[in-house]
């Protein structure tokens, strides 16, 4: 309940002098104020450097009532979707008892699910070979025997009026990322020896954002970003969370805060002068660093940088806009080479873990936005200019360049299926495909090894804190994602011929030319029987010299045209069992290492999401894989007759049961991926349903 506050007999003025603002006083804005003269003083006035016009939460309101929706962009790579309810315990409830799947398998919405999967995935991930050899070899069969489990449902909640989740203070703001964004998106310092991290987030209506006016309100670039990522989280005291309505209210609030961020970049690189004596100003120094720093060891020049960065990833996750995804990590990365954050070599003072962090993660951004918009990035991965010495963390010094030589792996087999395409749709020679293939499996095999050897300590789960133990066990945890992703990456084509199953474009991933029902969108018996060489050693009577479908295009090498997918195969270094093997061992890493990512920590009755989705799609990469490799296996075994056969598939099943449980989980927090989600979701339904 709001009092009615006594408004003011005459509004503050726009700008007050400086003695005023020293001693706290009301200044009328004349020339000079009535105050210095009273006091005989010298009155002076200074343009205001804080960063930008204060967020008023009552403008918030307005600007949020204001508008219906909020528009988004018509991008062909827009992935973005409607809200949908994000957990439905009915989606898997209809499964025949075949494939029913253990109890281990829980969903990945309740904080702490992924350690109680962990042991699970471990044997599932350990005996995929085994279980792939027993399907084509017939060794002996596996000892293990899946149970039977359900997935975990949401207690039904009574409507109530939408809430957004905001901040009092700095500090509260701060704490706020280190809870829920910092160990995925680690761009920040630790926080300090001393510091406590609690949440202490307040409810805020639509009639509270209204009465706010005289409240903390964010100011600074990177404090409204991070306001806005948080804004997206549901508040605790959200009893309808997930209803259309209080999406979108976070979503337009949310938004609005993004907006306000960008016009505090654009204000904090003005320069006051510039409209008054643009000569001075061209030739004059300029200190843009008046007001307080938001983080006590982040400098103030850093903080746009930082800010873009994260709003790289919230255009994509949120707005489902990788242009605008790469142009804000474009903007980011310019702003440091700038202030030449890239090229610091071994210097070190108490800011020097702050500029490697803002440096090295827009160096991830740039590489992200690449990946996502299969494009070429806009610097050279290794760029020799790059002195710059990798951050650390006080609990591991490997974890930060592991995460880092991932990215670029997985950046460099992006880049390698963008080429074999080009090569393919131009009938070109694949001899130097064929040898780019080889090297990168060679590099990527000994950095796969090493990620399994750290997935095999137990994860700490413990909140962040100055040691970042958490931290360091994150990035390799998202290492071993990127690694396994790039694997399938290198691997597509010679194992499935990337014959296109999805209906949206997902990074690489090509989509199905026409909307057809997803019982029609998995590629056909014959036309996955003769994309496996498997099968000339197992004497199956399967044409392998069948005409190329569209998405199969002919190929000429050596002055030779080969008119089969066997022919083609024949080119590659990898035969297509082998790359098969490969898919399926990878995808299994992906899903076990995305159950040990942490949750927030906290002890909350909602879903707590995680935040900064960067690794998505690759999470469609191992699901793309999976499902292949059902049709593959259909196409070569009769599945209502083979144990070992049974066996793979279910344990599939709960690897994209994960997978739809890992993407839901993201998609509280990040809308556009509910597009991917929703996608895997209906192919469980239809593949593995009644």
């Amino acid at each position: 309940m709001h009092t009615t506050r006594k408004k003011l007999a005459q509004p503050p003025v726009k700008a007050a002098c400086t003695a005023c603002r020293a001693s706290r006083t009301r200044c009328d804005g004349k020339r000079d104020c009535t105050s210095c003269v009273k006091k005989s003083r010298e009155c002076i006035y200074v343009p205001s450097k804080r960063g930008g016009p204060r967020v008023s939460r009552r403008a918030a309101s307005k600007a949020l009532s204001s508008k219906s929706s909020i528009t988004q962009p018509a991008d062909q790579d827009s992935i973005l979707c409607s809200p949908l309810p994000l957990t439905d315990p009915t989606r898997y409830t209809d499964l025949p008892n075949s494939i029913h799947f253990s109890g281990e398998v829980l969903s990945m919405v309740n904080p702490g699910a992924g350690l109680a999967q962990t042991q699970g995935h471990q044997e599932l991930d350990q005996d995929s070979d085994m279980i792939f050899d027993s399907i084509f070899n017939y060794p002996t069969p596996p000892s293990t025997t899946p149970g039977s489990g359900s997935l975990y449902e949401e207690e039904p909640s009574l409507p109530a009026t939408p809430i957004v989740r905001a901040y009092g203070s700095d500090s509260d703001l701060l704490n706020g990322y280190y809870i829920f964004i910092h160990q995925y998106f680690p761009i920040l310092p630790p926080p300090s020896l001393s510091a406590s991290l609690c949440d202490n987030a307040i409810a805020y209506s639509m009639d509270d954002l209204e009465a706010g006016d005289d409240e903390y309100h964010p100011s600074s670039p990177l404090s409204l970003v991070i306001a806005a990522i948080l804004a997206l989280i549901p508040h605790e005291q959200d009893a309808d969370w997930a209803n259309e309505e209080a999406v979108l209210f976070r979503r337009k609030y949310s938004y609005f805060l993004v907006q306000s961020a960008l016009e505090s970049i654009e204000i904090e690189s003005e320069l006051p002068g510039s409209s008054v004596d643009p000569s001075d100003t061209l030739t004059d120094s300029h200190d843009r660093s008046m007001r307080a720093s938001f983080h006590p060891m982040v400098p103030v020049e850093l903080e746009s940088i930082i800010a873009l960065d994260l709003l790289s990833i919230y255009e994509y996750s949120q707005r489902g806009n990788i242009n605008r995804m790469r142009s804000r990590a474009g903007q980011a990365l310019v702003a440091a080479m700038n202030l030449s954050l890239h090229s610091r070599g071994g210097e070190f003072d108490q800011f020097e873990e702050s500029r490697r962090r803002a440096w090295w993660m827009t160096y991830i951004c740039v590489c992200q936005a690449s990946i996502y918009s299969s494009c070429p990035p806009i610097i050279s991965l290794y760029d020799p200019s790059f002195t710059t010495l990798y951050p650390s963390t006080n609990s591991d010094i490997d974890a930060w360049p592991f995460f880092i030589q991932a990215q670029q792996t997985i950046l460099s087999a992006t880049l390698f299926v963008v080429d074999l395409n080009k090569t393919l749709e131009r009938n070109e020679n694949l001899d130097i495909i064929c040898d780019r293939m080889q090297q990168l499996e060679q590099e990527m095999a000994p950095l796969v090894a090493q990620a399994d050897k750290y997935a095999q300590c137990m994860p700490s789960f413990n909140p962040v804190d100055s040691d970042e133990e958490i931290v360091a066990e994150t990035l390799k945890s998202m290492a071993r994602v990127k690694l396994n992703s790039a694997r399938i990456k290198l691997h597509r084509f010679c194992a499935f011929f990337d014959h296109p199953i999805f209906s949206k474009k997902y990074c690489d991933l090509k989509p199905i030319s026409s909307p057809l029902d997803f019982r029609d969108r998995t590629p056909s018996m014959s036309s996955m029987a003769c994309c496996s060489t498997s099968m000339i050693s197992m004497n199956i009577n399967m044409d392998l010299d069948l005409p190329l479908t569209p998405s199969e295009p002919t190929v000429a090498s050596s002055g030779q045209d080969f008119r089969s997918t066997g022919d083609l195969i024949e080119l590659f270094p990898f035969s297509s069992r082998a790359s098969q093997k490969i898919c399926l061992k990878s995808a299994l890493n992906i899903v076990q290492s995305f159950e040990t990512l942490p949750y927030p920590f906290l002890i909350s009755n909602k879903p707590m999401p995680r935040t900064m989705p960067s690794m998505s799609c690759c999470a469609m990469q191992a699901g793309y894989a999976l499902l292949m490799l059902r049709q593959k296996t259909l196409a070569e075994k009769n599945a209502s007759n083979d144990i070992y056969v049974q066996t793979l598939f279910i344990k599939m099943h709960r690897a994209l049961v994960s997978i739809a449980s890992t993407l839901e989980n993201y998609s509280i927090a990040s809308e556009a991926i509910a597009g991917m989600r929703d996608q895997i979701q209906e192919f469980i339904q239809t593949h593995f349903g009644n």
